[in-house]
């Protein structure tokens, strides 16, 4: 049986290789399955509980919730940090932040969290304002 930390670092091992791969054949997908409830759905490793299972879809979906809640609709900046234990006013977003947030559109959409209009909605307005509108110095947006 994998566990999460031999599997983390038989892919580090594996990925160290892969710049050297010659186009062959060439999977990671051993000892996964496609979940029956949608042909979109995520793989998920066969060896994991179903609590454990259910404990990482429930993590996957509050991490996309994070970036999807807290981007400002208008511009496409994410926040840099956010309270959810209280009311929150802050508004200081961060370019870092808002990478990780366009991956999370991305992941958000395979995994049927959002719709690909949505989620192409939200990718243009924060292209756009980064284009168009946030200040950069040669080039590099601020951090």
């Amino acid at each position: 049986m994998f566990s999460r930390r031999r599997l983390l670092k038989d892919m580090a091992r594996v990925g160290v290789c892969l710049p050297f791969a010659a186009g062959g054949a060439f999977s990671l997908a051993q000892g996964l399955t496609t979940s029956a409830d949608s042909p979109a759905a995520p793989r998920t490793r066969t060896d994991l509980s179903g609590s454990e299972d259910a404990f990482l879809e429930d993590l996957e979906r509050a991490n996309f919730l994070y970036f999807w809640e807290q981007t400002n609709p208008l511009t496409g900046i994410v926040k840099d940090r956010c309270n959810v234990r209280a009311p929150d006013a802050r508004v200081l977003g961060s370019i870092a932040a808002t990478g990780f947030g366009l991956t999370a559109l991305c992941i958000g959409e395979k995994r049927g969290y959002v719709s690909t209009r949505e989620a192409r909605e939200r990718v243009l307005t924060t292209l756009n304002f980064l284009r168009k509108k946030m200040p950069q110095e040669r080039g590099f947006f601020y951090h």
